[in-house]
């Protein structure tokens, strides 16, 4: 649980920080992965 809950985390900032929407898309499609 907690290492989801981290990588949940590191995902938001990486996709706050990250400009290019392909990194965003990425980034959501390996959340739905964890659910």
């Amino acid at each position: 649980m907690k290492t989801r809950l981290t990588l949940l985390l590191l995902c938001l900032l990486a996709a706050g920080h990250a400009s290019a929407k392909d990194d965003r898309r990425e980034c959501a499609t390996e959340l739905s992965k964890l659910k």
